[in-house]
């Protein structure tokens, strides 16, 4: 027996109870112990009964409008689309826990951009539905925000974006327009897919189908995690097609300095946000959705989904939005703090 009385089988080892010494129990009471300490990304904790040091890794998610996705273990895919697809779900087992998140893209005000929206999140019984930052249901019926479900799952709102909270496995983030993320905690590494991947630590390995087969193009995973949404059609080749129309000198004004460059700025806005998320992935959907959008509309779009991205992250302002002229795009009118009037794309 240990000192606080805790039971151990001859030859068990365990943690003392601040985690410094790791322990073997022998027979007759016997209990030989060494120096010890938790590794720096791990804690000392209970869990399960049961006290040890447990990792305390966790890893993110993100969808952005235009559809950039970053998976869970880093891997970048691009697929712009007006569908329903099944970001994060549950694909290995867990005894007291289950989850799906399924995200919509619908056309916003302008034909050739996306937000996101709705959002519906199934955790263990209960149902979540997001229309937009302030409009949530459970269970079918809307609550007022803050609120907690009945499972202990909080909802609330902080520096503009709409929480999900069901720590530690679980925590979503969103704007209500056109930036969501996921992050999700240790215990669900290697036991999720979507397009999301599956969080096993291999960048290499995420573009899998729903049956867990390499896809052969972005088209075939997008298809793969298409569910149904809102919309009455989902035509997930319009965008690829409207690409293929693009022309060499579209894209090359669209590369330069006065257009989607201004994500890739190292003397720019947005570069304290470079170490924490990747902006070439927003920046290629700039050019290559700009040379069959308004230049200008697409600009402020790409801007809108890395700067609210970068915000999900706790860092950046919205001073760009002005800066650059944004302020009558509908989009940058949903940003906590913009102060931008709200309207249709100049």
């Amino acid at each position: 027996a240990a000192a606080d009385g805790s039971l151990f089988q001859p030859k068990q080892l365990f943690w003392s109870g601040d985690c410094t010494r790791r322990c073997r129990c022998f027979r007759r009471n016997l209990i030989q112990c060494d120096p010890r300490h938790c590794k720096s990304d791990e804690e000392c904790a209970l869990r399960n009964g049961v006290r040890g040091c447990f990792s305390t890794r966790s890893s993110f998610c993100l969808a952005a409008g235009g559809g950039v996705f970053r998976t869970f273990d880093g891997a970048f895919l691009r697929f712009p689309a007006n569908c329903a697809f099944v970001l994060s779900t549950i694909c290995q087992k867990l005894p007291d826990f289950s989850f799906q998140l399924i995200i919509n893209f619908d056309k916003w005000s302008s034909p050739n951009l996306t937000i996101i929206s709705p959002v519906y999140f199934y955790i263990n019984e209960e149902q979540i539905l997001i229309t937009d930052r302030n409009t949530v249901k459970v269970n079918g019926s809307q609550v007022s925000i803050p609120f907690v479900t009945g499972l202990s799952t909080k909802i609330f709102s902080q520096e503009g974006f709409l929480v999900i909270d069901s720590s530690p496995d679980i925590q979503i983030r969103y704007n209500g327009f056109n930036v969501i993320k996921i992050t999700i905690g240790e215990r669900l590494q290697n036991k999720v897919c979507g397009l999301c991947g599956n969080f096993n630590g291999d960048r290499t390995d995420d573009y899998a189908t729903l049956r867990g087969k390499p896809a052969v193009s972005s088209v075939v995973l997008a298809q793969s995690w298409k569910t149904n949404g809102m919309q009455k059609s989902c035509n997930e080749l319009q965008y690829s097609q409207y690409a293929a129309s693009c022309d060499n000198v579209q894209i090359q004004e669209l590369q330069s300095d006065s257009y989607c460059l201004k994500l890739t700025d190292m003397k720019g806005f947005f570069q304290p946000c470079y170490g924490l998320l990747d902006p070439l992935p927003f920046y290629e959907s700039c050019f290559l959705d700009g040379c069959y959008n308004h230049k200008k509309v697409q600009l402020c779009g790409s801007l809108a989904a890395y700067g609210e991205a970068c915000r999900t992250f706790g860092i950046l302002g919205t001073e760009w939005i002005e800066k650059e002229n944004c302020c009558k795009a509908t989009g940058a009118a949903q940003v906590e703090g913009s102060h931008a009037p709200r309207g249709r794309w100049a």
